[in-house]
């Protein structure tokens, strides 16, 4: 079992699936579809409304934070059948993640919401688990900004012009911040 995710997957608090009230192993396939060339940082679980073909569905899920990616398994039990989900994020395409509390029917639940270009995914959790979800949102927003940091170096590699039009992307994504932006475009254009 790769440590990085068995350490991460124990740091996460125990969260039983609503569908079937069992308290989840972590499951052995999580470690065959994460590349070993990710790093794991962080694990959450709860319930992840998500949309399926034009339809919005709730299941219950659990969230893996890499170096590089945001891995979403979902597993759905409705009527005896049983079927399961997966998404893999690019940190690049992230262009906000917050957290916040809902009341819904079951009670206060605490949500991580996750949006990328033209859709978006919510985590629902018991409110007990505020503080993960904070250090899942911290976390996510720290490798974002590692990632546009290895960005702006491979950026500095090519010419100004094609550099420029890159950060530009990058502003535009939200991966960078206006003042990161500002920065690296005085650099280049004091090289064109």
């Amino acid at each position: 079992m790769r440590e990085d995710l068995q350490r991460a997957w124990l740091e996460c608090p125990d969260f039983k699936d609503p569908l079937n009230g069992k308290t989840s192993p972590l499951p052995a396939e999580f470690e065959s579809k994460i590349p070993t060339n990710e790093e794991v940082m962080c694990v959450i679980r709860g319930l992840w409304l998500h949309r399926v073909t034009h339809r919005k569905r709730l299941e219950a899920a659990t969230f893996v934070l890499t170096d590089t990616m945001v891995h979403m398994f979902g597993k759905n039990e409705t009527f005896g059948a049983r079927s399961q989900s997966q998404d893999a994020v690019p940190l690049a395409t992230i262009t906000s993640i917050s957290s916040f509390k809902r009341r819904i029917l079951t009670g206060d639940n605490y949500v991580v919401d996750l949006i990328r270009a033209g859709d978006s995914d919510n985590l629902q959790m018991p409110k007990t688990f505020e503080q993960h979800a904070e250090k899942f949102v911290t976390m996510t927003r720290q490798a974002i900004s590692n990632l546009s940091r290895g960005s702006a170096a491979v950026i500095n590699q090519e010419s100004p012009l094609d550099a420029l039009k890159k950060l530009k992307e990058l502003l535009d994504l939200g991966v960078i911040s206006e003042a990161e932006f500002e920065e690296k475009r005085t650099t280049l254009m004091g090289k064109i």
